[in-house]
């Protein structure tokens, strides 16, 4: 029978559960490599967007530097939410020895909790037509970003009053959200790189890495990394897609359904790996831990508990693009 004086010993076993299946759990997960995951001791983090500032000129001899002008920006603040579970190890579980039954009971909520921070990222992606949903966690929450604007649209604005819009939904030249192909990544390619600030100022965007469910994970293979166009009679090589994509293909098996259920398996985005974090944010005021109970009765339930803060948001939304892949 596992008494009170083995409390001690039974903590560090569990503790070294947690941390095992927390590792493999964290390896595992694509959004915490997507998202800008860092930590905050914020409940409320306000964050600053700027679309581009303008301002460097020709300076006369003799003349002072000119000073950069307002801000050409958007700020947003991301709201801390808290998460959490009691691990209940009953005096069933201890008067019997029940040891594999205890350990799976840790690993399987650790998992929970891990699995569903990944889903709530997958989410952001996948629900981000729309400036609300319900997440993994069954709660509606809001999800636009700092132009007030779901992730996704086609007329995002800049944060300096300027008429002027741009859109992150993918085209293919023809359909907007079309189904994966080649044509609609080499129209992504050309639209990062001619993309226009609020001030007609070139600021090119390189597009280099594909996000799919796993259901378009053998098309994105085939289209990336074929040497020659399908399909073209004179064997044109594929060139500048497989230059451009090659090896950065990222499958991420929640993006197959949303947290709620609901197939999504059309999907698929880009993003520009070097900035995408500007685009996509994840707070950590406290990371998922294993906590002891403080006090401990030899023929009562031991309640260790599992909790979290954290928040996701958006940021600047132009490093990222998708498409849902029904010409809609």
């Amino acid at each position: 029978m596992i008494r009170a004086s083995d409390f001690a010993a039974l903590t560090t076993e569990l503790q070294d559960i947690f941390s095992e299946a927390s590792a493999d759990s964290i390896s595992e997960s694509k959004g915490m490599s997507i998202f800008d995951v860092s930590e905050t001791e914020l409940l409320d983090f306000k964050k600053q967007v700027l679309h581009g500032v303008s301002g460097i000129e020709e300076v006369a001899d003799g003349a002072d530097l000119p000073k950069v002008g307002g801000e050409e920006g958007d700020s947003i603040t991301y709201t801390q939410r808290y998460f959490g579970a009691i691990v209940e190890i009953t005096k069933k579980l201890r008067k019997f020895d029940r040891y594999d039954e205890i350990r799976d009971l840790v690993e399987s909520i650790t998992q929970d909790a891990w699995d569903k921070v990944d889903q709530s990222l997958a989410d952001v992606l996948l629900n981000g037509w729309a400036t609300s949903y319900t997440d993994v966690y069954n709660k509606v929450i809001s999800s636009v970003g700092p132009d007030g604007l779901a992730l996704f649209s086609a007329a995002h604005t800049y944060g300096n009053g300027s008429a002027k819009t741009y859109s992150n939904i993918i085209s293919d030249g023809t359909n907007t959200n079309p189904a994966l192909s080649r044509a609609a990544l080499v129209n992504v390619i050309k639209t990062g790189r001619t993309f226009k600030d609020s001030n007609n100022l070139s600021r090119p965007i390189h597009f280099d890495t594909i996000v799919v469910p796993p259901s378009l994970e053998d098309l994105a293979l085939r289209i990336v990394n074929s040497k020659e166009i399908s399909g073209s009679s004179n064997y044109d090589p594929n060139m500048l897609v497989r230059n451009r994509f090659k090896d950065r293909v990222v499958v991420w098996d929640r993006l197959e359904q949303t947290g709620q259920g609901v197939s999504k398996a059309a999907h698929w985005f880009v993003y520009d790996s070097k900035r995408v974090k500007k685009s996509l944010v994840a707070k950590f005021a406290e990371r998922p831990s294993l906590d002891a109970p403080e006090q401990v009765y030899d023929n009562k339930n031991w309640d260790y508990s599992i909790d979290y803060f954290y928040t996701t948001g958006l940021g600047l939304q132009k490093y990222v693009m998708g498409s849902k892949g029904d010409n809609s």
